[in-house]
């Protein structure tokens, strides 16, 4: 099944690899919940694409997007806002929002 794993950081690495990073301590959402809510959440928000400084609005799909703890706000936001009744983002929302209490980075490898 394809997913989307998204990571909580203190700070972002100049150098951005998947194989870097603990797969444990990651936070997947199925595809298929984020192609069902693509335009009304994930393409909604601002994020920095592939490099801090590369600002772009929409994750990338296919490739890494990094999230401020404003922007992992905003996706908060839209996701509390979306139709999830078998709460499969529930772990996502909560590790947004330990972004924003904790003024965390949060970096999405796409599929």
């Amino acid at each position: 099944m394809l997913s989307h794993d998204f990571l909580l950081v203190e700070r972002v690495p100049e150098t951005i690899r998947y194989s870097d990073f603990d797969r444990s301590a990651m936070t997947r959402v199925s595809d298929d919940f984020a192609r069902a809510h693509w335009p009304e959440v994930f393409s909604a928000v601002d994020v920095y694409v592939d490099f801090y400084g590369n600002r772009a609005h929409g994750l990338a799909y296919h490739g890494t997007s990094i999230l401020s703890p404003a922007m992992a706000r905003t996706l908060l936001t839209r996701l509390e806002q979306a139709e999830d009744p078998e709460n499969a983002c529930g772990e996502l929302k909560r590790l947004l929002s330990e972004a924003v209490c904790e003024n965390q980075w949060v970096i999405h490898f796409g599929v």
